[in-house]
């Protein structure tokens, strides 16, 4: 296995690994993801609806993908 066996792993390495589950869409093309264990409070460090690209917070992961590609998939 490459990368050495899952116990050499490093911690965050595991927090990583989670499964992300789809919180809000913004558009088609815009889309928030989280770890299932985390817990957000629907608060950005941002605004993803202003110029000011995809939305910002602890836990959150925005994606963003390209608008003439259609629905992004989840």
């Amino acid at each position: 296995m490459e990368g050495g066996s899952r116990k050499d792993r490093p911690p965050e390495y595991e927090v990583m690994a989670r499964p992300l589950e789809t919180v809000v869409h913004i558009a088609h093309h815009q889309f928030f993801v989280q770890d299932a264990e985390a817990r957000w409070d629907g608060q950005f460090r941002n605004n993803p609806w202003a110029q000011e690209g995809p939305g910002v917070a602890d836990g959150l992961l925005g994606v963003l993908s390209p608008r003439a590609a259609g629905p992004a998939p989840v």
